[in-house]
């Protein structure tokens, strides 16, 4: 693949992606790659450089840097891109001119069990799943192997289900009967998944007790984590591996959650961020930085800053 930089600038612009450009205007791109593991003719990204960083991309022939730091634009072999976010901006260029577009095309293994008749367009359906009779998809669902969807489960457009995934089984809420034996509490509701939503790889998802469990736009949720039955997530949430949330908790917009566990029945406030590895047994107002055993808020969060 060659790229030049005239297309890359010319889809910034039509993006209203401001950007500033120093280096050779007759570059051209041919790969792409991670800083540290640099390839010529390459586009790659960094939030923060130093003198080391510099003198090693100056090894390489026809780097083009996405960058914020306009300090070491003496460097004059190298080719800088000037953004604002070049995390951001890096991976939006890499999908557009790296990735190959998405077959709208319908597609089920043969070895998939599909029982739904409420199905949208644009589907793949990997192989070993099971989607139930009760089960309503949305258009361009993207559906990977050995994924189980039952139990009154709705899932908007564009969402993205990883393998392994269960959706719809009953969450973990019991009561003591008369002989003192513990005895499942019935699980009547179902799971409602929003649009744009991503669910990692072996992630469980209960169904709800009465009302359904939520999980609205936008939410990302990764590898090997828990939601329990009636959590309601709002937009924009992201979740991080091993994360485990608790029955009937609200989890409001923008609040990213750091592989984290949160008891049943809190609140956990929009905007807020909740450090790695800690366990929250209260509720967290918005735009905080909580951590700890017990989590406790130890700063406000700067809305400014972009995760």
């Amino acid at each position: 693949m060659m790229i030049n930089l005239s297309e890359i600038t010319d889809f910034l612009c039509n993006n209203n992606i401001v950007y500033k450009f120093h280096g050779n205007k007759n570059l051209i791109v041919q790969h792409y790659c991670p800083i540290s593991i640099l390839k010529d003719h390459s586009m790659t990204w960094m939030r923060s450089l130093n003198e080391q960083d510099m003198e090693k991309i100056a090894n390489h022939k026809n780097i083009l840097l996405i960058c914020n730091n306009f300090e070491y634009s003496q460097y004059q072999q190298i080719n800088f891109l000037f953004v604002d976010n070049p995390h951001k901006v890096f991976f939006i260029l890499l999908e557009n001119f790296f990735t190959t577009p998405k077959n709208n095309a319908s597609s089920f293994s043969s070895t998939s069990v599909v029982e739904t008749r409420c199905i949208g367009e644009g589907i793949s359906v990997g192989h070993h799943t099971y989607i139930a009779p009760n089960v309503k998809i949305g258009n361009n669902v993207q559906i990977g192997s050995n994924v189980t969807i039952e139990n009154n489960v709705c899932i908007g457009n564009h969402t993205v289900i990883e393998s392994g995934v269960v959706i719809g089984a009953c969450g973990f809420g019991h009561y003591v009967d008369n002989n003192g034996k513990n005895v499942r509490v019935p699980h009547l509701g179902g799971v409602r998944i929003g649009k744009h939503v991503n669910i990692g790889a072996n992630t469980t998802i209960a169904r709800g007790t009465l009302s359904d469990t939520i999980i609205n736009d936008y939410v990302k949720i990764d590898n090997l984590c828990h939601i329990a039955h009636n959590v309601v997530i709002n937009d924009n949430v992201l979740i991080a591996g091993g994360t485990v949330i608790g029955g009937s908790t609200i989890i409001n917009e923008d609040v990213w959650l750091s592989s984290c566990k949160i008891a049943n029945s809190l609140v956990i406030g929009a905007h807020s961020y909740i450090g790695g590895g800690s366990i929250v047994t209260k509720n967290i107002p918005e735009n905080k930085f909580a951590v700890g055993y017990p989590a406790r808020v130890v700063k406000n969060v700067d809305l400014e800053k972009s995760w």
